[in-house]
């Protein structure tokens, strides 16, 4: 299942984001059609070493992730993880309401991994979908950003001299 964004003025703001789901997506119709009516891009994987390949071949914002016995072996989600720092994770079901793989529960919006319980409203997972689509960009914004002025740093401090002018440095900023 894939999906393309649709123009829809309530993702204006941030965008249509790119949402990985990872599992059964039979279990969340309601969910995942109202993420798709607001715009976002969704796309269904069968298991996380897919979610990774997915992940290799473009940015993803979001992955949706069924907290169940079959994921709770952390290793391919630690390597999407290290793959794509921004990458915001919500950990959905009971075993995410009970706790089991709610290391993040009770997070704010800008914690890569969260807890969800599966009995949210399709309207209350929607707006947290997009609230991590928000805090994804933000974090590669940022990331960008200390990357540039790492850079500039590098290039003032260059040893032999050729600096030059710090309008130069300062006008891509």
């Amino acid at each position: 299942m894939e999906n393309t964004p649709a123009s829809n003025p309530s993702t204006s703001a941030t965008g249509a984001g790119q949402v990985l789901a990872i599992g059964d997506a039979a279990r969340w119709p309601d969910w995942l059609e109202a993420l798709v009516a607001e715009g976002h891009r969704v796309e269904v994987v069968p298991d996380p070493r897919s979610a990774f390949l997915r992940s290799v071949e473009r940015v993803i914002d979001v992955v949706l992730v069924a907290a169940e016995p079959a994921f709770d072996a952390p290793a391919p989600l630690e390597q999407l993880r290290r793959l794509s720092p921004c990458t915001r994770m919500l950990l959905i079901g009971d075993r995410a309401e009970r706790g089991a793989n709610a290391r993040a529960a009770g997070a704010s919006s800008d914690e890569p991994v969260r807890a969800r319980a599966s009995t949210l409203a399709a309207s209350a997972f929607v707006r947290e979908v997009r609230a991590s689509v928000q805090s994804a960009r933000v974090a590669r914004e940022r990331r960008e950003r200390i990357s540039q002025l790492r850079s500039l740093v590098q290039r003032i401090q260059d040893p032999r001299g050729s600096s030059g002018d710090l309008r130069q440095f300062i006008e891509p900023l």
